[in-house]
């Protein structure tokens, strides 16, 4: 943060002139929810091909069993299967925690455009040159 501040000669911080505008922030929310949003359906799609792997591997073990395969041998295909119900699972979950951050940046950016938007129109539609962002800080 305090690399966006700048010292006035009162020694009073004020933003720097190249500060986020409104617009700026809620197009970068947007996006980024965007992006979230398809890493989530990405992360989906690749690891919906591990779950039918694992039931493959399962079907193989338990035909192993049936045919009088080694135990041990039959013993490594379950637990490779068990293996990618695992990785399927944290998958699973990471691609709902991705969806969920996705929506809250989505909510986020709706959220500011709808406190913040008429603000920026008014000082968008304002008849004077606002002053630099500096004057408005207020802290």
């Amino acid at each position: 943060m305090s690399s966006d501040l700048v010292q006035r000669p009162l020694g009073t911080p004020a933003l720097k002139a190249d500060t986020p505008t409104h617009g700026s922030v809620v197009r970068a929310l947007a996006a980024a929810g965007e992006r979230l949003r398809i890493l989530a359906e990405t992360v989906d799609a690749i690891y919906e091909s591990v779950g039918g792997g694992a039931e493959d591997v399962t079907r193989l073990a338990d035909q192993m069993a049936r045919e009088d395969v080694d135990a041990d041998t039959i013993a490594g295909y379950y637990e490779a299967a068990d293996l990618m119900g695992g990785a399927l699972d944290a998958a699973n979950a990471m691609a709902d925690a991705l969806a969920d951050l996705s929506g809250q940046l989505t909510s986020t950016a709706e959220q500011h455009r709808r406190e913040y938007g008429p603000v920026a129109e008014a000082v968008r539609s304002m008849p004077v040159q606002m002053a630099k962002p500096g004057f408005y800080a207020t802290h």
